[in-house]
C-alpha cells in the first residue's frame, strides 16, 4: 500500500542517513500518541533549540482555537474522543491493515522514535 511505502521511505533514508554518519541528520519519528507533550519538552527545546521564553508563548498561543474569528481568545477544545467514536465502526479494517501492510513498519518507527531517532 501507499501507507506502508511511505513509512518504509522514511525508515530507510533516516538509515542511510545514519550510517553515512551525515551530521545533517535532523529526522525524528515521533508517535502521535506523544504528541503535543515531545513538542514542548523534547522537540523544540533540544532539537530546534528554542528558548524558553519563546517556548512558553508558543505554549499560549496553542491554546487559542485558530479558525476562530475571536481566535485571540476561544479557546480551543480537542475533537479525538469524537473521531475515535466514528473510527469504532471500522476496526475490522483497521486491523486488517495492521496486520497486513503496517505492522513492521510501526513497529521499526516506534523503535526509533524511543531511541530519539537514530538507528
Amino acid at each position: 500500500t501507499v501507507k506502508a511505502d511511505i513509512c518504509e521511505t522514511a525508515i530507510h533514508a533516516h538509515r542511510y542517513e545514519d550510517d553515512n554518519k551525515n551530521n545533517n541528520n535532523n529526522g525524528r519519528f515521533v508517535n502521535y500518541n506523544s504528541l503535543p507533550d515531545i513538542v514542548w519538552d523534547v522537540l523544540l527545546p533540544k532539537h530546534f533549540s528554542v528558548e524558553v521564553e519563546e517556548l512558553e508563548k508558543m505554549k499560549r498561543v496553542s491554546k487559542l482555537y485558530s479558525k476562530s474569528k475571536d481566535r485571540d481568545t476561544v479557546e480551543w477544545k480537542g475533537d479525538t474522543d469524537k473521531k475515535k467514536q466514528a473510527l469504532a465502526a471500522d476496526t475490522k479494517v483497521r486491523d486488517a491493515v495492521d496486520k497486513f501492510l503496517l505492522r513492521e513498519s510501526y513497529q521499526k518507527m516506534e523503535m526509533l522514535s524511543a531511541k530519539g531517532g537514530s538507528s
